[in-house]
């Protein structure tokens, strides 16, 4: 008897449903495949980390369940012409040029280094979510934060949070009856956790734009705990680094460590994203 393999379905996988059937793309490989319902739930099940069974063989023999540590474009062949082929590209011509600095893309008429699409991809979050408190640690000028504010003004409500080891706001107007609350401090110091934890005990949104360099084991075990049930966890700037596999290790540990954890399904919609997105799919990491 082979041993067991944990398995979860590859960041590459997008799903695209159609009537009577959906379309199954593997965006590194180019390939598709057309799935009837009952086989899309069963490797939507696999999100996060389980045991593969031995009829679902074939999907990993061809990419789409995957070991850990070794989802990554080079493991998967992947080819240029393919999505992911196109969206590395992107990111290293985005990096090339830090377009987002450069190019100064202003949300209402104040600065936001956010790529559009991440901006984009944020509002969907936010009008998801049953609760809407946001958590931002790196907000450097606050552009973000201000974009956030705006988007849960016009949602009813809401806390937003930013967390920097910096003061440097220049740009947040928060009206009276939302205001934005900064904290100064080291994101990957216990006591800044503390403080952002003594406002709320948990976010539905956090935003991990610490740069590449704190993206690591030590800045998401920090945070994570603070993710609330079915909430979301961006770590943006991944792709700053060319090195693939410390990400891919990362990450995956990550999810072994914390099974409440998995991807984010609605983001593999958006292939020029700069990071990954995770939620939490129960309860607090905490408890």
């Amino acid at each position: 008897m082979s041993m067991p393999i944990s398995v979860r379905l590859s960041r590459y996988i997008c799903f695209v449903p159609y009537k009577g059937y959906v379309e199954l793309q593997h965006t590194a490989r180019n390939t598709c495949y057309q799935i009837d319902s009952e086989t899309f739930h069963r490797l939507r099940y696999f999100s996060n980390f389980k045991i593969l069974v031995d009829d679902l063989k074939f999907w990993f023999d061809h990419g789409i369940l995957v070991a850990p540590y070794l989802d990554t474009f080079e493991q998967h062949k992947g080819k240029k012409e393919s999505e992911a082929g196109l969206a590395n590209a992107y990111h290293k011509w985005y990096w090339q040029h830090e377009v987002e600095t450069e190019r100064e893309y202003r949300w209402l008429g104040k600065v936001a280094v956010k790529m559009p699409t991440d901006l984009f991809f944020y509002q969907e979050v936010l009008s998801e979510l049953s609760k809407r408190r946001v958590l931002e640690l790196g907000y450097g000028q606050g552009g973000a934060l201000h974009f956030f504010n705006s988007i849960l003004s016009l949602l009813g409500g809401g806390l937003v949070v930013g967390v920097d080891r910096e003061n440097g706001v220049s740009v947040i107007e928060a009206s009276p009856d939302l205001p934005v609350l900064l904290i100064h401090g080291d994101a990957l110091c216990y006591e800044t956790v503390h403080k952002a934890q003594t406002i709320s005990q948990n976010y539905d949104l956090i935003v991990l734009d610490l740069g590449p360099s704190h993206i690591n084991y030590q800045a998401l075990t920090l945070w994570a705990p603070l993710l609330a049930p079915q909430g979301v966890l961006v770590i943006e700037d991944l792709w700053r680094t060319d090195d693939e596999n410390l990400n891919t290790r990362t990450i995956d540990l990550l999810l072994l460590d914390n099974p409440q954890l998995a991807f984010y399904e609605p983001a593999r919609r958006y292939p020029f994203l700069k990071g990954i997105v995770l939620t939490n799919l129960g309860q607090t990491l905490d408890e």
